[in-house]
């Protein structure tokens, strides 16, 4: 099974989203971060540190992206999230390559 990684536990998981939790690539789209809005920037980049504040994953002002739909499963509800990848060729074509494929969620909030 493939896998994406996160660095921290970001606040749009919410309960649903945990270390080990199996999602579905429904989505990949290519997008620039200048076209982008704030709130779903902040939105996006949102995490919450060991002390409880919270904290924002800092990207660049601009440049091409990739924004990653993923889809879970809880019962007869989906529930989804997305998130933003740098864009390189490779990478593209790994994700484009695995849309509908199932993912496990790896959160490694190591102290950096």
């Amino acid at each position: 099974m493939k896998t994406i990684k996160f660095s921290h536990f970001y606040l749009k998981f919410g309960d649903k989203i945990t270390n080990g939790s199996e999602v579905a690539l429904v989505g990949v789209q290519r997008v620039f971060l200048q076209n982008l809005t704030k709130q779903f920037l902040d939105t996006d980049t949102a995490y919450l540190n060991k002390d409880g504040t919270i904290s924002y994953y800092e990207l660049p002002k601009t440049g091409e992206f990739l924004h990653l739909t993923f889809r879970l499963m809880d019962g007869m509800n989906g529930w989804e999230f997305s998130t933003l990848r740098r864009l390189t060729p490779e990478k593209a074509k790994y994700y484009s390559v695995a849309l509908g494929e199932t993912f496990k969620v790896v959160i490694n909030e190591e102290d950096k």
